[in-house]
Parts: C-alpha cells; sequence; structure tokens
C-alpha cells in the first residue's frame, strides 16, 4: 500500500490553514448602513476605482492516495455507466453540505482521477447556487491510482447550528433586496433587477483591504476562517464587504427568488467570476463588480467616498465583455453550459440605465449613479459621467465628472434614444421671472432628429405642445426644458413624440 500527499492548487492558491470560526453571538441582520456622503460643489474631477481581479477562490486537496489493484475494473465500470455523474454529484454533495458532514464516500460512482476537475466543479457550482451552504470553495479528497473515494468539504463554522445563524444573516439580506421591489409591477422583472443591482453597488464596497490582507495571510500560512468570508454571500451580507465571487453568488441569489435563471462565468486567468442572467428567453451577462464604482475624493484634508455604481455590464452581450477574456479563457458554471451564449444587444441602448459619455465617438463608460424605485416612478440619480479632460502633466485623461448640483431625476417615460426626466421642484425663468417647471432629456444613445412632445391636460381637453423638434444628441448629452405653468388646472404629462411604447404609463409631474 502505498500512500502519499499532494497539494493540487487551483487559481494559483496555497493550501488552505483556517480552522472554523466560532460564531459571534450578536447577529446583526442586513440593513443600509452606509453613510450618506454629499459630493464636493460644482463640476469635480474625480478618478474612480479600476476594475479588481483577483477575488475569485478554490482549492482541491489530495489527502490521501492508496494504489488501487482492480484498475481494470474501475474502468471498465465506469465506462459502462459512470460518464454522467454531475446530477447526483451535486445532489449528494448538496445534501452532505446541508448536514455538515465531514466526508462524502463516492467510491460506488467509480469517477476516475481523470475527472477530477469535473468533481471540483459541481462542487463549486453547489456553493455559488446555494449561498446558505456554509462551506468555503476548498475541497479535500482521498483516492486510489484510478477512482476517487472520499470528497471531503471544509466548513466556515463548526456546528449546524451555527451555520443557521450564518443562514439567518443571509436570509435577512436577500429579503432586504427583494423588499426594495415589493411594490413594482409584478411584470417588471427588468425593472427590478436594475433597482437590485443599483441598491447592491450602492450599499456595498468592493474589499479590496480584506483581499490584499487574505494574501498576505496566506502566503504566512496564518489564514482563519473569517478571511475567508469575503468570497461568500454570508461575508457579503453581514459585512457589507466582499469581492467577486462573494458579490455574484448573493446577487444571483436575489434574483432566483425572482424567477430569473441564472449561471456562473469565470475567467481563471484574471482570476474573476460574474454572472448570467436569462431574461425573456435571452442571455445577457452582468458583472456588479465591475459597475461598482466606488468615488474617493479629498475635501479639506478628509478623504470621503461616494457609492454608487454604473451600468456598463448590466444585461449585456459578449460584444461588451472583450476586456474579461477571450471566449477560449471563460468556464460556464450551469445545468447546460452550451446554451449560455449572451448575444443579444436589446439592453444596451434606450434604457434608463444606459447613457455615459463619449469622446471623439469612443464610449467612455456609463453614467456614475442609482436607480431606484419610489411612488410609482423610478427615480434616477445622476451623479456624474466619464469625460476626457487635460491632466496635470498636459495629457488627456479620463475622469469622472461630478454633477453635484444636480437634484434626482424620475422618468416619466423613455423615448427614442433617450429618457424625459422631471425633477422635483419649480424653476423661475429668468427672462419673464415666471415659475416654470424644469424637465430634463438625456440621451441614452447617439440620436437625431428626436422631437419631443408634452401633452398639457386641462379638464379632460388634452393640448400637446411639442418642445424640443428636431434635435441631435451624442450618448450622455442632457438637455433642461422649461415651460410655464401659471395656467391653473393644468397637469403637465411627458410623452414621446414618436409614439415609441413607454416603460409605463405616463405620469402626471
Amino acid at each position: 500500500m502505498i500512500k502519499r500527499l499532494l497539494v493540487i492548487l487551483c487559481c494559483l492558491s496555497l493550501l488552505l490553514s483556517a480552522a472554523p470560526a466560532a460564531f459571534a453571538e450578536d447577529i446583526t441582520l442586513y440593513s443600509e448602513e452606509l453613510p450618506a456622503v454629499t459630493a464636493p460643489g460644482g463640476k469635480t474631477s474625480i478618478v474612480v476605482d479600476e476594475k479588481p481581479t483577483g477575488g475569485m477562490r478554490s482549492k482541491v486537496i489530495l489527502e490521501s492516495a492508496v494504489l488501487d489493484e482492480h484498475i481494470s475494473e474501475i474502468s471498465s465500470a465506469y465506462a459502462s455507466g459512470g460518464v454522467d455523474f454531475e446530477k447526483s454529484l451535486y445532489d449528494m454533495l448538496y445534501e452532505t453540505i446541508k448536514g455538515h458532514k465531514d466526508s462524502l464516500n463516492i467510491s460506488s460512482m467509480n469517477i476516475p482521477v481523470s475527472q477530477l476537475e469535473t468533481v471540483m466543479d459541481t462542487y463549486l457550482k453547489v456553493l455559488y447556487e446555494h449561498p446558505e451552504l456554509m462551506a468555503y470553495t476548498q475541497l479535500g479528497y482521498t483516492q486510489t491510482t484510478e477512482k476517487i473515494i472520499n470528497l471531503n468539504p471544509k466548513y466556515l463554522f463548526t456546528s449546524v447550528a451555527e451555520d443557521d445563524k450564518a443562514r439567518a444573516v443571509v436570509e435577512s439580506g436577500i429579503q432586504y433586496y427583494l423588499d426594495l421591489v415589493a411594490d413594482m409591477p409584478k411584470d417588471d422583472i427588468v425593472g427590478k433587477m436594475l433597482v437590485i443591482h443599483d441598491a447592491f453597488v450602492k450599499n456595498n464596497v468592493y474589499a479590496q483591504e480584506e483581499l490584499d490582507s487574505y494574501y498576505s495571510k496566506e502566503n504566512n500560512n496564518t489564514l482563519t476562517a473569517e478571511d475567508w468570508t469575503i468570497f461568500t454571500a454570508y461575508g457579503l451580507f453581514k459585512n457589507k464587504r466582499a469581492v467577486c465571487q462573494g458579490n455574484s453568488i448573493a446577487l444571483a441569489a436575489i434574483y432566483k427568488r425572482l424567477g430569473v435563471e441564472g449561471a456562473f462565468c469565470s475567467n481563471e486567468k484574471k482570476n474573476h467570476i460574474w454572472n448570467c442572467f436569462k431574461v425573456n428567453g435571452k442571455w445577457y451577462y452582468l458583472d456588479e463588480t465591475w459597475n461598482d464604482k466606488t468615488v474617493r475624493y479629498t475635501e479639506d484634508g478628509v478623504t470621503k467616498i461616494l457609492s454608487g455604481g454604473q451600468h456598463d455590464y448590466f444585461l449585456v452581450s459578449e460584444g461588451k465583455m472583450a476586456d474579461h477574456g477571450d471566449e477560449s479563457e471563460l468556464k460556464f458554471y450551469s445545468d447546460d453550459p452550451d446554451v449560455v451564449k449572451c448575444t443579444d444587444t436589446e439592453f444596451e441602448a434606450n434604457h434608463i440605465f444606459n447613457g455615459g459619455g463619449s469622446y471623439n465617438g469612443e464610449f467612455l463608460g456609463g453614467y456614475f449613479g442609482t436607480v431606484s424605485y419610489e411612488n410609482s416612478r423610478y427615480k434616477i440619480e445622476i451623479m456624474g459621467q466619464p469625460e476626457m479632460r487635460t491632466g496635470d502633466d498636459g495629457t488627456l485623461q479620463k475622469y469622472m465628472i461630478l454633477w453635484n448640483s444636480t437634484p434626482p431625476f424620475y422618468s416619466s417615460c423613455i423615448v427614442s434614444g433617450g429618457i424625459l426626466l422631471s425633477d422635483s421642484y419649480n424653476g423661475t425663468d429668468s427672462s419673464s421671472g415666471n415659475t416654470v417647471r424644469l424637465a430634463m432629456y438625456y440621451a441614452t444613445d447617439d440620436t437625431e432628429n428626436v422631437d419631443i412632445l408634452f401633452d398639457l391636460k386641462l379638464n379632460g381637453r388634452q393640448l400637446n405642445v411639442l418642445r424640443g423638434g428636431s434635435k441631435s444628441f451624442s450618448r450622455g448629452a442632457a438637455k433642461v426644458i422649461g415651460f410655464s405653468l401659471d395656467i391653473a388646472g393644468y397637469t403637465l404629462y411627458m410623452w414621446n413624440f414618436d409614439r415609441q411604447k413607454p416603460v409605463s404609463q405616463p405620469r402626471a409631474l
């Protein structure tokens, strides 16, 4: 009998020596706790965070191996019916981890060692799709010369009771986001996904400091289970800080409750993972980690944070994901990875999450802000958008230009190539002194010859008023439109002149 110990590394990671953690007695359920920060006055140039990588972690560890005396029998058994083992193994792993069992014996499945990567991918898929399971993405195993005998999950905590406490934190986090969209129209799935996504990137912060600490402790072999939580949905909902792995698991869990089918996509070369979601029968990519743009700036010697997001990777096609790697580098975690093809471009223009900055015809990135939903309307808070400006060294650089004096806008409907927005206050016409109501047209795509129609209604009689006829805009452009409201009894509505179907019925301003 020959015994040996071998460590097989995934994602260039080292052996984790973390011991299970004891669960803290005080359970803090999820709520929005990030402090609100006001940006400096006027237009201010800010450099935003870069696109982070390094947040995907998994390990498979060979704990013992025994020379097998029946190699031909194992190969024959596998060939005769063991090749399609993923579904059975998935179910067995789920029950094992849910019950906090130390080991799962799979010797009867006759899975050869050559299928170890498939076994590990199945284990990862179980954890990605079930954030309530309190194991981290490290799997020990034992083998004979040819087949895998036991699988040994590694747990964050020491007992099922502690797992249950952690699961309460996860459930609280999921429910928090579901409550945000509870009053939205039932069939507005994309709108619900948008509102949840924007609250998600606003409320949570990429755990760069914790990730740096993880790498340092990993090199020193001093990791604890708490260090591993940044890779889990539990860590995200507990601390509002996680890396791409924890972010994508948590968001998928929330969307799953909406009935949205999801999958995961990773690039091991970039050490990065993100989501795919199926909407109206078609697949789209969504990378909430790279959409999360935390803006840091210094005012009066104090570093402040604006937490928000962009939508450059929200329900997009593969054409928008070139910076995520070549197709040959991608791995999908799905019931049928071959059918996850993200080619549709429906949501890349003419929606309230489109728009942003351009320079010489090149799109620089989406606007910085968030979309929420209140009083039966979308509330759009555009805090800024990217622009090219000359830096201190005389070269052109991309900055985030903050629109700090701009109040929140409320969408009334979508027009061709843009959104009609109303703000929350009246203004004064500088030439006449009359009170006016202000509105904005915000271009979500390059647009030519746009006609904007407003409806005025008095005692049931409708008058159409054309404002801004045959206008052309570049993506991200905004035009403020004012009009008199000095006729008592009028209610102003906004509609689109070319009669495209809006996302909802027009709303009174």
